[in-house]
């Protein structure tokens, strides 16, 4: 069973931070947490966890899943370390643009994941995502 230790740490080698010296703990926890979110919203609000995230005792998160978990958390970690960069007095604006433009971009790949989630949640819905139309069909 694949547990928030393990995408941790293959999200740190994602953002070339191994040791985690750029990234906190927390601040990956929380780019995890918005993802996985989003994530379970588009695919109709199936509870999904990540064990050892937020105190989950499973993963129920399924493996296609945790790599969209992944491009999703990546670019939502890189856009808090950015904005965290911006407030700070020495600036490397060369650095910022960089690193908005690199989640910028993971953001664009994640929102295509999450529409396809959507699509492959609605043709697999147990129920249709419509009421009835009312509509008769006259003979």
């Amino acid at each position: 069973m694949t547990t928030w230790t393990d995408l941790r740490q293959r999200l740190r080698a994602q953002l070339s931070d191994p040791n985690g010296s750029l990234f906190t703990d927390a601040l990956l926890a929380e780019a995890a947490r918005q993802t996985l979110i989003r994530l379970d919203a588009a695919a109709g609000g199936r509870g999904w966890t990540l064990a050892g995230l937020d105190d989950a005792p499973e993963t129920t998160l399924p493996v296609l899943e945790q790599e969209i978990l992944l491009v999703g958390a990546s670019a939502a970690a890189v856009s808090l370390r950015a904005l965290s960069r911006a407030e700070r007095f020495d600036l490397n604006e060369t650095a910022i643009l960089e690193l908005t433009a690199w989640a910028e971009r993971q953001a664009e790949k994640f929102t295509a994941a999450l529409e396809a989630e959507r699509r492959r949640y609605l043709h697999t819905a147990p129920t249709p995502p419509y009421g009835p139309s009312g509509w008769a069909l006259n003979d």
